[in-house]
């Protein structure tokens, strides 16, 4: 039961640890972003990706801008086209089909972007300058580095326990 117990609280710790990171944004009118890391910490979890794990968080890594710039095609193309529903159909098409042409973990990395960017990310901001979309990339990099730290750091406690 032990060896239950001590991960448990650890993990536990951690959970607090994103959540209070959150809080500190949220505290600073930017949001409250703690899903980010805690989709994340499960993502980076899973047991096919255990060999090469920082490769394999990399390649995650760089598939989000990629997944940002995706959403933004389909959220803005249509929107050129009089929302059009053949055009936001075939961008939709086009964006998600050439996403499956990269790596697993860029292919993944550039869904979680793309799923990231619809999901609302709760500062407000619509992917409609520059300005807003790097803001936009920061807080989705920022948050899901710290949910596969969050992940990396519940591994090393399971196995030390």
């Amino acid at each position: 039961m032990k060896k239950k117990i001590t991960p448990s609280i650890t993990t536990g710790l951690i959970a607090v640890g994103v959540m209070f990171i959150s809080d500190l944004f949220s505290f600073l009118s930017l949001g409250d972003f703690a899903w980010i890391s805690f989709v994340f910490w499960n993502f980076t979890a899973k047991e096919e990706i255990q060999k090469n794990k920082i490769q394999m968080l990399m390649k995650v890594i760089l598939g989000l801008p990629i997944g940002l710039m995706f959403a933004i095609c389909m959220i803005h193309v249509p929107m050129l086209f009089n929302d059009n529903f053949i055009v936001k159909y075939l961008i939709i098409f086009l964006c998600n089909g050439i996403a499956i042409l990269f790596s697993a973990g860029i292919m993944s990395g550039i869904f979680f972007g793309i799923c990231l960017t619809f999901s609302g990310l709760g500062v407000g901001f619509f992917p409609d300058s520059i300005k807003n979309i790097l803001i936009i990339l920061a807080v989705i990099v920022f948050f899901a580095i710290i949910g596969m730290t969050a992940s990396w750091l519940t591994e090393k406690i399971q196995k030390i326990s």
